[in-house]
């Protein structure tokens, strides 16, 4: 299931190439949460871009690359990686 396509051709520098490395679904533990476009930990569309064409597109249309708040499933999965109720 792919989520998001990278432009890799599109990056300032190679080395930020690794950012976006895929991971086997094995490896990476989402906490039962859904993918979240709105985390604060998302690249925007235009990440690294060399020449101001989007390098990550997702594949519904959606905003992403906020850096203002919290989304919900990153407060939800600090909560739960850290067990702390969710009604402190």
């Amino acid at each position: 299931l792919f989520i998001i396509t990278i432009f890799l051709q599109r990056y300032h520098a190679i080395p930020f190439a690794g950012q976006f490395e895929k991971y086997d679904h094995g490896m990476v533990d989402s906490l039962g949460a859904d993918y979240d476009y709105d985390s604060i930990m998302h690249y925007g569309p235009r990440a690294f871009s060399r020449n101001g064409q989007p390098t990550l597109v997702p594949k519904i249309p959606v905003s992403i690359g906020q850096r203002l708040n919290f989304s919900t499933l990153d407060i939800f999965k600090i909560n739960k990686l850290y067990n702390c109720s969710l009604h402190q």
